[in-house]
């Protein structure tokens, strides 16, 4: 009994510590991109810009107007949205 309770235990600490390793310290930007009438809008290149690197990430929306950055460094950030036959929206500190 006391050798399946000592196996049992190196079993959690395998699995346990083999979940430690999953954790990253990246973060992800997502969201939706409407237009005036809350119509949602496709093909949107969105542009996420690392205020103090200069690093610049970007994705587009897919045919639900949502879109997602994901691998950014934590910092500042700025987003901007565009796409011809539309004013480009762009926000600071994100």
């Amino acid at each position: 009994m006391r050798r399946l309770h000592a196996l049992m235990l190196c079993c959690a600490w395998l699995v346990l510590g083999g979940l430690s390793f999953a954790q990253s310290s990246n973060g992800t930007i997502s969201g939706t991109v409407t237009d005036a009438a809350k119509a949602l809008i496709p093909g949107v290149t969105v542009k996420v810009t690392n205020t103090d690197t200069g690093v610049v990430a970007t994705g587009v929306t897919n045919e639900s107007g949502t879109y997602t950055v994901p691998g950014l460094l934590p910092g500042a950030y700025s987003a901007s949205a565009s796409l011809p036959g539309f004013q480009t929206q762009t926000f600071t500190d994100v």
